[in-house]
């Protein structure tokens, strides 16, 4: 039950978000919650997410750049941010149809 409200919240946020996207610019993202997010940067604004639903499942993997945003999570860059998530539980969206990280969402 205690899962259940970060999931609901998660999508209100993600629906809130959508809110600045006008209707010319289509936008379709899937979400998955993570157990672990591990973030590898080729780049300070670019790289790959390697995402585990648990621990002996294989990895999901993205790649991200400028364009990332992360919510819920201290740090002043976006490479401050993505070290803050490195390791840690949350939901990733990206595009459907690719594997562009779009969002981070940590709870």
């Amino acid at each position: 039950m205690n899962s259940v409200l970060p999931r609901i919240l998660i999508g209100l946020a993600v629906l809130i978000s959508f809110h600045g996207i006008s209707a010319d610019e289509p936008v379709a993202e899937d979400a998955i919650e993570f157990e672990r997010i591990d973030v590898l940067f080729s780049t300070d604004t670019a790289g790959i997410i390697e995402a585990y639903q648990c621990r002996s499942c294989p990895a999901k993997v993205f790649q991200f750049d400028a364009q990332l945003v992360v919510h819920n999570i201290e740090g002043a860059t976006l490479f401050e941010q993505l070290q803050n998530v490195d390791g840690k539980a949350g939901t990733v969206t990206w595009l459907q149809g690719t594997t562009r990280a779009a969002r981070i969402f940590m709870y």
